[in-house]
């Protein structure tokens, strides 16, 4: 007798056949998709870490000139703790910066009340010819013995492998501290850098009160209110 073959089982064999080949099919696609999206994960991680150095102006990916860690059209004050040099100053303040600015001016003004009798430049670096500024800033005091007897105001810039230096004599000013001196340093955050802005480094104030930004040390209220009043800052432009 002839065997006879139902169609349907004929059909459920060739189903299963495709069946089969569908799920040896999905675990492979599954496993490429994977390794796409690994190489996508890892390669957004290489771009931004990339992107991230390149921001901070780190190894291999800056220009010689600029300082490390720092970006571009930014100004950091750096802290004492870090400075060997602070323990030769009675204050001392030290700043890292890359600019796209071309010069540094560094200004003494002295005000009796809100008379400006003297706006002495310390030291300015011009440097038109040599690219954008980058470097340090580093400023100290030197002072006797006795509470407010200053010496000398030191101030050195670091730019493009260059070093100028500054110094200003408080004898320029006479300041009277029989009831006292106030003071004040890095009278701003590290941000961005403003060009046209005078950056406070330092500040001394014979009133009863001394502030702690640029804004207020300038304005008219508290120089009224001061006898007599130093302000060291600088000026990127």
């Amino acid at each position: 007798m002839k065997k006879v073959t139902n169609g349907s089982e004929g059909m459920s064999n060739h189903e299963e056949e495709v069946e089969t080949k569908e799920i040896q099919k999905h675990p492979r696609n599954k496993n490429k998709k994977r390794v796409r999206s690994a190489a996508l994960v890892l390669l957004g991680i290489v771009i931004g870490i990339i992107g991230y150095m390149m921001y901070m102006n780190l190894e291999p990916f800056t220009d010689e000139a600029k300082v490390a860690g720092i970006p571009d059209d930014y100004i950091k004050v750096v802290k004492q703790s870090d400075d060997s040099l602070a323990p030769l100053f009675i204050a001392s303040a030290k700043y890292d910066y890359n600019t796209s600015g071309k010069t540094i001016s560094i200004y003494v003004d002295y005000y009796e009340k809100e008379v400006q009798k003297k706006h002495d430049l310390v030291l300015n670096v011009d440097q038109m010819d040599e690219g954008p500024l980058a470097g340090t800033i580093y400023s100290g005091l030197t002072s006797t013995e006795e509470l407010g007897d200053f010496q000398d105001l030191l101030v050195t810039i670091n730019s493009n492998k260059a070093r100028y230096t500054g110094n200003y004599s408080f004898e320029e000013v006479n300041l009277n501290t029989e009831n006292g001196l106030l003071f004040t340093e890095n009278a701003f955050e590290d941000g961005k850098v403003t060009k046209g802005k005078k950056y406070v480094m330092q500040a001394w104030s014979t009133g009863q009160k001394i502030y702690n930004n640029e804004k207020d040390l300038f304005s008219n209220k508290f120089l009224k209110e001061s006898p007599q009043t130093v302000l060291f800052y600088f000026v990127i432009e």
